[in-house]
């Protein structure tokens, strides 16, 4: 963003230095004006086309920080579903303890009610046991995501500093231009001063 207001503000500080500069030069012999007129029009051109690049690339940027922002939503969902799983499985086991408590105090009973709750209690269990298993693959499958993920939003960093250096570049060298255009539009203004002068 404050990329954005400097590069606007370097923009409109080029207008208001070509229309002051054109205006006061107009009363000059027609090889001083034909002469101002081709330099104002090279810059115009010139500066088009750094606002077109200027463009392009701020229109890049702001693509890449849709894809970061996807992906920063993708993970918190990836993070809220890890930590489902994790409860889950915390519940799981709290019921899969209670079970083996059960089955150690039935272990111990001969009757034969007791023998048919064992073997009720042992099928249970090892549905817990199941249930554990396919959640833990879940909570393996959601990290190598997460991690995938990871890696593709240092990418997206690493091409949006890349894209924020041509900027800058870019923004040095729409400064230089103007610099050197300044100066040759002042040259222009001073020689058409002094033909006047000679032809008064």
């Amino acid at each position: 963003m404050f990329l954005h207001i400097l590069l606007l503000s370097s923009f409109n500080l080029t207008y208001e230095f070509l229309l002051t500069n054109t205006t006061g030069i107009s009363s000059g012999g027609s090889g001083g004006a034909s002469l101002t007129d081709s330099h104002y029009l090279l810059l115009m051109d010139l500066i088009g086309v750094q606002k077109q690049s200027l463009a392009k690339m701020e229109s890049f940027v702001l693509g890449l920080q849709g894809k970061v922002n996807s992906l920063e939503a993708d993970n918190s969902v990836l993070k809220r579903q890890n930590n489902l799983l994790n409860q889950q499985i915390a519940d799981i086991r709290n019921v899969t303890f209670a079970l083996k408590g059960e089955l150690n105090i039935f272990k111990h009973s001969s009757t034969g009610s007791d023998i048919l709750n064992f073997t009720t209690l042992q099928s249970d269990v090892n549905v817990m046991n199941s249930q554990m298993m396919a959640i833990n693959s879940e909570i393996a499958r959601l990290s190598s995501n997460s991690n995938a993920r990871g890696q593709d939003f240092i990418a997206l960093l690493h091409e949006i500093n890349a894209v924020s250096g041509k900027l800058k570049s870019l923004n040095q060298t729409t400064t230089s231009f103007q610099n050197i255009a300044t100066g040759d539009l002042i040259d222009v203004h001073t020689s058409i001063n002094e033909l006047n002068q000679t032809g008064k």
